[in-house]
């Protein structure tokens, strides 16, 4: 069921376990560049000596994703399992990676800094909001991400009060915000580890909601989806959602 033979023997490398397989996984992951590799054996580390090598994996993160940027665009990997790796690390080395990366693969970037650990990536999200700081095509999107950020972080709700009540907010970008605190927001697609022993771990697309779609932009063999997830919110997370929205209204 793996990609490839190589896939499925560095799969077999973490259930056989160990300091020799630890070894060999972070020798390996020192040496390639392919995203589902360094995933892979990011797992293998994290597993066989916990919170040990996360300077290696972000290290491996960061030379993956100059190989994808210098690629043909026809060879182009798909980079999201290595944003979905830097969203569960966090810290500032994934934060500063996120920040380089944001012309290259915005969505993915914007997707992981809007979930990094302790409300990290929410500075960055309100900087990019400030329309001469952003350097990207889609202005609305840091909005939307930092509008879907409340649910995680009340400096969130502060920040993007601060950008309506200083008129900073655009008209063309209030529907996508009114989605996002409403709990439409971006997410990493479920099939991106497809064929992997990551697969059983990740959301599947099977079964969802009406309120769901998915994107695929081909040029950059990118994917990610758009789906509600109020469901899943606390009771304290929805009263502070109604309070932010009537705040803002």
């Amino acid at each position: 069921g793996h990609r490839s033979l190589r896939q499925a023997l560095i799969d077999a490398l973490g259930r056989i376990g160990g300091d020799e397989a630890v070894a060999v996984s972070l020798e390996k992951l020192q040496r390639t560049t392919l995203p589902l590799e360094v995933v892979l054996l990011a797992r293998n580390l994290e597993e066989g000596a916990p919170g040990t090598h996360g300077e290696q994996v972000i290290a491996a993160v960061h030379d993956a994703l100059r190989s994808a940027e210098r690629a043909p665009i026809e060879d182009s990997p798909d980079v999201g399992p290595l944003f979905d790796l830097l969203r569960a690390y966090g810290g500032m080395a994934a934060r500063t990676i996120l920040e380089q990366s944001l012309p290259a693969w915005t969505e993915y970037a914007l997707i992981a800094l809007a979930e990094l650990p302790e409300g990290l990536g929410v500075p960055t999200l309100t900087t990019l909001a400030e329309p001469a700081n952003a350097p990207l095509t889609n202005p609305i999107l840091p909005f939307q991400a930092l509008a879907q950020t409340t649910a995680l972080y009340p400096e969130a709700g502060d920040a993007l009060f601060d950008l309506a009540r200083a008129g900073r907010i655009p008209d063309d970008a209030w529907a996508a915000v009114g989605e996002a605190l409403g709990g439409r927001q971006l997410r990493f697609s479920g099939r991106m580890l497809a064929g992997t022993a990551l697969a059983a771990e990740s959301v599947s697309s099977v079964g969802r909601a009406p309120r769901w779609k998915s994107y695929y932009i081909q040029w950059l063999n990118m994917r990610y989806e758009e789906a509600m997830v109020s469901a899943g919110w606390s009771a304290e997370q929805i009263d502070r959602q109604l309070a932010l929205i009537d705040d803002l209204g």
